[in-house]
């Protein structure tokens, strides 16, 4: 009996087990099945809110690319510079005594700006002019000499002819023949010596007249003399101020040698020639169009910018500028006729590619172009009909990416 009944509990215990493993695996399964419920229902939800409110509000404008002419212009952006920069300096230095001009003012060529201390060179000069002419008076006396001597000289030996034409026919002594020899013979001495004074004081004469130049020619550099006609840009000394040799004072340039120096991406550059016509926008005048002319342009490109240097002569130059100041230049290098054009903001850039975003099947698609020219708000472009829907995105959408749904706002 006692054996029976533990057989009896062994199978009602084994029972039990099995019946208490099937309801946990019943309720893994219902636990499970609801998480995937939920992570469904999340799936769901997420992907009408997508479609259904996120998207509605980022919708873009969509336009149809037309055919037209667009005037084709490389942008740049530069700096007003000079040609040339005259620098006065005062070659002597010393302490400069006046200034006669300030900056802006115009000056003629040759107009004396200003001058450093000539110190004793006044009494210097005095006492050279006073010394050239001691040697002109000297000089003019030993001329006087000479002139004197030689009319000696001149009698002597026509007093010598005579003497022997008489000692010839026996009417004269030999004594006398040669004493009138030997008073030649001197005379010719005395005026070789006499030359020779004259010489020697004309010499005295040009030593004195090259001293009192040199001492001019420093006088002269005391003096700041404007170079040319132009205006003045800059003052590096003041009155008072004890200044260097060659250190400068004022600065000048000539207003006709102004230019704009604008640089340009050498991927623009290629349709550029000297002679073009050009719109200048200076920053102080932004809403004043300027006119000029494509005077240069540099033959060798910047390694490190990638951008060539191009000079504008502006014409007319205003009345007012500065130098340095920035300028903003649209050269035109030409018309593109019967292209295809689109507003340069359906533009997009990916690495070197240029394309727009185009639909195809309701979802953005990267279109591929070759870019023209841009002129404004219009880009010229090929490699694109006049047929395709362009998409145009603004700040204020979702970014585009390939496959995107697009919704037309209309």
């Amino acid at each position: 009996m006692n054996c029976c009944s533990g057989s009896a509990n062994t199978e009602s215990h084994n029972d039990a087990t099995i019946s208490h493993t099937f309801v946990g695996r019943e309720e893994t399964i219902r636990r499970y099945g609801t998480l995937f419920a939920l992570l469904l229902a999340i799936g769901i939800g997420a992907w009408l809110f997508y479609n259904r409110l996120y998207l509605p509000r980022h919708r873009y404008h969509v336009v149809t690319p037309h055919e037209g002419n667009l005037s084709r212009e490389v942008f740049g952006v530069g700096r007003l510079e000079a040609t040339q920069t005259y620098t006065l300096t005062a070659p002597e230095g010393g302490t400069l005594l006046q200034l006669n001009v300030r900056l802006g003012d115009r000056v003629r060529k040759g107009q004396l700006l200003g001058q450093t201390d000539p110190v004793d060179l006044p009494s210097k000069i005095e006492a050279a002019k006073l010394e050239v002419q001691k040697s002109d008076l000297l000089a003019n006396a030993a001329r006087q000499a000479l002139d004197a001597q030689v009319a000696r000289e001149a009698l002597a030996h026509k007093e010598y002819l005579r003497t022997l034409d008489l000692r010839r026919h026996n009417a004269s002594s030999q004594e006398q023949l040669d004493k009138t020899l030997a008073d030649y013979n001197v005379s010719v001495a005395q005026t070789r010596a006499a030359r020779l004074n004259l010489q020697t004081a004309q010499k005295s004469t040009a030593i004195a007249r090259a001293e009192l130049a040199g001492l001019m020619i420093h006088l002269k550099r005391t003096r700041l003399l404007s170079p040319a006609d132009g205006v003045v840009i800059a003052q590096k000394a003041t009155v008072g101020q004890s200044v260097l040799p060659n250190q400068a004072i004022l600065q000048i340039v000539d207003p006709n040698d102004l230019r704009i120096v604008a640089t340009i991406d050498e991927r623009l550059s290629g349709d550029l020639k000297v002679g073009q016509k050009a719109r200048i926008t200076l920053r102080s005048k932004p809403e004043k169009i300027l006119n000029g002319i494509v005077t240069r342009i540099d033959p060798q490109a910047d390694p490190i910018t990638l951008e060539k240097q191009v000079e504008i002569t502006l014409a007319p130059l205003p009345a007012r500028w500065s130098l340095h100041e920035e300028a903003q230049v649209w050269i035109r290098t030409g018309t593109l006729r019967h292209t295809i054009l689109v507003p340069a903001t359906a533009l997009v850039y990916r690495r070197k590619e240029v394309g727009v975003w185009t639909i195809h099947e309701g979802k953005a698609h990267f279109h591929p172009v070759r870019l023209l020219g841009i002129q404004g708000d219009q880009a010229a472009l090929s490699g694109i009909d006049d047929h395709t829907p362009v998409i145009l995105p603004t700040p204020h959408t979702a970014p585009l990416a390939e496959g995107v749904r697009v919704v037309r706002r209309r």
